[in-house]
């Protein structure tokens, strides 16, 4: 089968695009054997061969898409109102269409009325002081509740135009199918399904490997809200004074914050505490695979990748047990992963040193986590199964 994919943005095709999202899938249904190509909005620049750019007018029209000949394409759908007539078009050109929905499924202000505002307060901790804290939280309640009105209303009809409507995770399919109900005036031709997340392909992992008692962080620590590096340091310190032999190494994007705090600490603690910053994934990923656990300490996110990928390299997690971290939910719920009582640093600690303890008594198998969570996420595993997907004789033209 010729099965594209398609990004609803004009990305810059390059290396970093092709390891994740749109262009990894292609490249993975390139290497079972079929033929794929890559679908985008038109922009200046060279492209590789396996790229196929479309004017506006262009890709909302079902002549334009008809003319491409192929079987299959799968979208990496935000829903967008924007993006529904190109998915329209995709479809009425007698192409079988899958719009794999990149998001955790926030039902707000239609649903969750309490936990909205929770998450927002939880995403001010430890930035500004108590009041700028409350009238932020407060603002963005409203506008966030205003936004959301027409936005999941849009993702509703966008849910019901594709022949499947694909979600990351059990809960992020949940959550968006209990908002799509709210409007039985929408029309729906799509069948929901869960299709995991095309992460890169991981090695297999020995069930005899030796798992350092380690402990690692990955993320974007300037994005204050989002990723909680305040959070991080806070439980990193509790748990290093509570647990003699743990060890901890935190990549990605650093602030100054993280650094002073690290050259503050004590020296026995400060040895057992490796800031890495931005390091070459393969270099990131071979300390995930040989480590224990990977503690996020994030409230909010769309999966996170940085733990289904640690998932896949045979990891167990913790964090907060919320589905506003679907990834995170999933693992927890599966019994691969400790969730915080609460947002409390006390009980973020326990979590991780919960999970320290479930690994110093046998009780986690990083062979048999790899292997639940590469059938979902690594991208060999989520290209075979569009294969499948696309061939069902249900999913009709």
């Amino acid at each position: 089968m010729k099965i594209y994919t398609c990004a609803l943005m004009p990305f810059e095709a390059d290396a970093a695009f092709f390891a994740r999202d749109s262009g990894l899938l292609c490249r993975a249904l390139q290497a079972l054997g079929g033929e794929s190509r890559v679908v985008m909005p038109a922009r200046d620049g060279m492209d590789p061969p396996d790229v196929i750019r479309a004017n506006a007018d262009e890709f909302i029209d079902p002549t334009w898409w008809k003319s491409l000949g192929i079987d299959g394409v799968v979208f990496i759908a935000w829903g967008f109102a924007e993006h529904s007539p190109v998915i329209q078009a995709a479809r009425a050109a007698g192409i079988r269409t899958c719009a794999l929905f990149d998001c955790n499924g926030d039902p707000f202000p239609y649903a969750d009325h309490f936990a909205k505002p929770r998450i927002l307060w939880r995403k001010g901790k430890f930035i500004g002081n108590a009041a700028a804290r409350f009238v932020g939280t407060g603002a963005r309640v409203v506008l966030l509740a205003i936004k959301g009105i027409r936005a999941h209303y849009q993702r509703s009809v966008q849910m019901g135009i594709p022949h499947v409507a694909a979600f990351q995770t059990p809960k992020t399919m949940e959550r968006c199918l209990h908002v799509a109900r709210l409007f039985p005036w929408v029309e729906v031709r799509s069948m929901p399904l869960v299709l995991g997340y095309a992460i890169p392909e991981i090695p297999a992992v020995s069930e005899f490997l030796e798992r350092r008692p380690n402990v690692v962080a990955v993320a974007r620590w300037d994005a204050l809200r989002h990723k909680r590096p305040q959070v991080l340091i806070r439980v990193v310190e509790m748990v290093l004074r509570r647990h003699a032999t743990v060890t901890f190494e935190v990549y990605g994007r650093l602030i100054p914050a993280i650094e002073q705090w690290h050259s503050q600490l004590d020296p026995e603690l400060r040895a057992r505490v490796s800031i890495q910053g931005v390091r070459p994934s393969r270099e990131v990923m071979d300390s995930v695979g040989s480590s224990r656990i990977l503690y996020c300490p994030s409230v909010e996110e769309g999966v996170p990748l940085p733990v289904v990928e640690a998932l896949c390299a045979g990891c167990s997690v913790a964090g907060l047990g919320t589905p506003a971290v679907p990834g995170l939910y999933w693992a927890i719920s599966q019994g691969d992963g400790t969730a915080a009582a609460d947002d409390s640093i006390e009980a973020h600690a326990e979590a991780v040193l919960s999970e320290l303890k479930a690994w110093e008594e046998r009780r986690r198998d990083p062979s048999k986590i790899s292997q639940y969570w590469r059938r979902w996420f690594s991208s060999p595993e989520v290209a075979r199964r569009v294969v499948e997907l696309m061939s069902e004789p249900s999913v009709r033209i």
